[in-house]
Order: C-alpha cells, then structure tokens, then sequence
C-alpha cells in the first residue's frame, strides 16, 4: 500500500511541473519575440525634427534648415518616419529583422537630408575690398566720387548697402549671398555709360581743323589776287 502511495505521490509531483513548465513557455510565446529597438530609437530620435523643404540643391535655403531634392523624397522620409514612431510606440515588430529593416530604410533616406550651411566668408572679404575700393574714390563715407559718374556711385553705395544687410541677416539663403557678392564687383564705366547729365565737352578736333585750312586758303587766295592786281597795274603804267 505504501509502495503505491508513493508511485501516486512521484506522479502528482511529475504531473505539477510539467503543467508549471506548459504554463511558461504558453506565457513565453504570448509575450512575442525579443527585439532590440536601442538603434531604431536614436535614429528616430535624431530625424524626428527635421522637416526638411524641397530644394534642388540646397542654395535656396535657409541657415541651419533641412533639404531634400525631391517631393517623393520629402513623402517618403515623412511616412517611413511614421512608421517608425508607430513601431516604437507599440513595439510590436514580428521579429528582429524588421526592426532592423525600418532601421536601414532610416539611415539610407536621411543621408539624402541636406543641411543649409551658409557660407558668408566670401562676402565678408567681397564687401571690404568694395568698401576700400570705394574709399579710393569717394570724400568721406558713401560721399561723391571724384572721377566718377552720379549712376555708377549710386550703383557701388547701393550694392554695398544691400551687401551688408544680407551678411547680418541671419536667416539669408546662400543664392542670396551669391548674389550680394556678385553685385560688389564694381568694373568702372566707359564714356558711353556716364551720365547724359554730365556737359559734353567741347569739341575740337576735325572742324576745327578744317576751319583752319579753309582760312589758309582764303588768306593765300587773297594774297594771289593782290599780287595779280598789283602786276597789272605796272604793266599799264609802262
């Protein structure tokens, strides 16, 4: 009787751990796969805010702002950004690999992301190169030019001007400071581009010179007709 009741205690026992081992690897199985979303997190982490504008390379836009050649690029970084917050809000990826599928279409479509980066080096020495330029030429700050015409000073003070408000301006486009760099280059101007308003100068150079040999001959004309005058009047007196 002992003998059996010990069999029947040996199997309770048996019984009781494989239903507690059934039960963990039930539990097991409901909680899913174990997936690493440490990658996938700070990548989304460090593109979650930009919102980039479409530019055709990057010269039109503004300091410090995000760009992308595209519009489908643009839609395409936007909704695999969704999906990405999804993903990592519900963390519900059916295995590893796509997680780390989501993590490389990330990495591939940010490096297609610009950075405007501005580059005011240029105009900062362009604009003092016009201001001494101009120094060489002008009586005092934005003065009259001394040997130049009233629109080419207005053109060099008004390119100057604009110059120096687009190098403080913090929010300027690199098209912009092309631009002003541009404008500072300052080739100074033929006869035919000075102003109409400037008094012609006098002119002296072909009438006057034939106005001269006509007088010559009016005086040697005159002295051939005296000295004619004069033999014809000895002839008769003889």
């Amino acid at each position: 009787m002992r003998r059996y009741l010990s069999i029947f205690i040996v199997c309770a026992l048996l019984l009781a751990l494989a239903s507690l081992g059934i039960s963990a690897l039930a539990e097991e199985s409901n909680e899913g796969p174990v997936v690493d979303y440490t990658l996938l997190q700070e990548l989304y982490d460090a593109n979650k805010d930009k919102t980039p504008v479409v530019s055709v390379n990057g010269r039109d836009v503004q300091n410090c702002d995000y760009w992308i050649p595209t519009e489908e690029g643009k839609k395409m970084f936007e909704d695999l950004l969704a999906a990405v917050e999804a993903l990592l809000k519900n963390e519900d990826a059916e295995s590893q690999e796509d997680a780390d599928e989501l993590t490389l279409a990330l990495i591939e479509t940010s490096k297609g992301i610009g950075k405007g980066m501005v580059d005011k080096n240029r105009l900062t020495l362009s604009l003092d190169d016009a201001i001494a330029y101009m120094d060489d030429r002008i009586a005092g700050p934005y003065g009259v030019f001394s040997n130049a015409p009233t629109a080419f000073q207005q053109k060099c003070i008004a390119a100057v001007a604009v110059a120096e408000r687009v190098l403080t301006n913090l929010r300027a486009t690199q098209a912009q400071v092309d631009a002003a760099i541009a404008s500072l280059y300052f080739p100074y101007p033929s006869n035919d581009e000075k102003d109409h308003d400037q008094e012609a100068p006098h002119q002296t150079g072909e009438p006057l010179i034939l106005f001269v040999l006509a007088s010559i001959i009016f005086v040697l004309a005159m002295i051939g007709l005296i000295c004619a005058t004069l033999i014809r009047y000895n002839k008769m007196s003889f």
